[in-house]
């Protein structure tokens, strides 16, 4: 790796305590830092020196995070960004990260080993893509050599015409599949990093339940000083009807106040649970398909109220598999929820198909709906954590994410997803028959 005295990074932080910090910590690691007192700073010193890695706050006067991103990306969109922010708010990464930003760090950094960790490695990954974009263009020049070469060649011995431009062709076909090997290879490599930074990121979540644990606190905080009115106001034996009223009112509001907050704690935990996909815990159970699936449908009958919707299981009745039954099940309810949540978000009339078959010792499972349909921009994003196509109808934005792990991980197959805007989507999924 280049020497560090060589590379320069920008530190952009409004607080002089956390800058001069961070910069004695990059210059003690060999770093030339350039400090900026805030965004609009910052700019002007990355237009100035185009360092080789940004350190930005979130929350600064004038030019926030955000906006030092976008600009940053304009000005010179190879160079990794990282987020250093005391705000620990979930939105603020997930948005930062989708900007363009290469990681996100919550402060105070206690331990400076996980920023030179991330430092040295978002330093690592851009000589890494500076690399392959150098290679590229040899392999490109080393083409279009030999594309000269050839057609001199062609000139000179136009009795082997024929020939040559076999061999250029088989060359070309080679030389085609070879990039999309690496491209696929690429995209693998890409997915996969993903999939591990999300274990960091999910860690971030806890902070959402800071609101509703902090709207606890402040209620029992009240509930606790009313009752040491109540204490006084009896020892002094001007106890009356109205103090009792007045605190049995506020009793009651702050025990409701706690109840809905520990509830929607125990939802959020809930979800955040079911991201993670536990391989090792999964029991291979031998079932009855299409009766699974025709009890997982009553009980979401019975559990939640269904829009004029109805929903048909097709297929193989027959069909016996051996696998996991609670993330086959958990699967499909999800799979269905999701459909009774956007495709008819209108409680209008509908129709949901789950259609069964196997082949060649794999199951085939096709969930389709003839609700609203969706644009292909956000079919390329369906999987994503926290994608949310429809903010009013709530959410976690975790289902389909939730969907896509069990299947992947836990079932070790393949999923889909196809729609058209007015014509209905379809999920198509695909795993082993057996699973032992």
């Amino acid at each position: 790796m280049t020497d560090t005295q060589e590379l320069t990074i920008v530190v952009i932080d409004d607080e002089d305590i956390v800058r001069h910090s961070l910069c004695d910590q990059l210059e003690d690691m060999g770093y030339c830092v350039v400090p900026a007192e805030h965004g609009a700073i910052g700019i002007k010193k990355i237009q100035e020196c185009h360092p080789d890695l940004i350190l930005t706050d979130m929350r600064m006067p004038e030019m926030g995070g955000l906006e030092v991103i976008k600009k940053s990306k304009e000005i010179a969109p190879d160079i990794p960004i990282v987020v250093v922010s005391g705000a620990g708010r979930l939105d603020d990464a997930v948005e930062a990260l989708r900007l363009g930003a290469y990681d996100y760090l919550v402060k105070p950094i206690k331990d400076f080993a996980v920023l030179e960790h991330v430092v040295n490695k978002a330093l690592e990954n851009r000589r890494l893509i500076e690399e392959n974009r150098n290679y590229q263009l040899h392999l490109e020049q080393q083409v279009e050599d030999r594309t000269q070469a050839l057609a001199s060649a062609n000139l000179e011995l136009t009795e082997h015409k024929q020939q040559l431009e076999q061999m250029v062709k088989v060359r070309t076909q080679e030389l085609q599949e070879s990039l999309l090997h690496l491209t696929k290879t690429q995209a693998h490599l890409v997915e996969a990093e993903k999939m591990a930074s999300l274990g960091g990121l999910v860690k971030g979540v806890a902070h959402e339940l800071n609101t509703p644990l902090g709207i606890c606190i402040t209620a029992t905080s009240l509930l606790q000083t009313n009752m040491q009115k109540l204490n006084e106001v009896f020892k002094e034996n001007k106890l009356t009807p109205s103090h009792l009223k007045q605190f049995f009112e506020s009793a009651c509001q702050a025990q409701d106040m706690v109840s809905a907050q520990l509830n929607r704690s125990a939802e959020l935990i809930q979800h955040f649970k079911q991201v993670v996909v536990d391989v090792s815990c999964a029991q291979v159970t031998r079932f009855n398909l299409a009766d699974q699936l025709n009890t997982v449908i009553d009980n979401l009958i019975s559990e939640i109220e269904l829009p004029r919707c109805l929903i048909i299981i097709k297929g193989d009745k027959n069909l016996v598999v051996d696998h996991d039954l609670g993330a086959v099940s958990k699967v499909i309810e999800n799979l269905v929820i999701n459909a009774l949540q956007h495709a008819f978000p209108k409680q209008g009339e509908g129709e949901i198909i789950v259609g069964i078959s196997s082949q060649n010792n794999s199951v085939q499972i096709n969930v389709t709906d003839n609700g609203e349909g969706m644009a292909a921009d956000v079919v390329d994003k369906i999987f994503e954590p926290f994608f949310n196509n429809h903010r009013s109808i709530g959410g976690t934005g975790l289902g389909l994410f939730t969907v896509y792990n069990l299947v992947v991980h836990s079932l070790k197959g393949k999923i889909s997803c196809s729609s058209d805007v007015g014509k209905g989507t379809r999920f198509s999924i695909n795993f082993p028959l057996d699973a032992r």
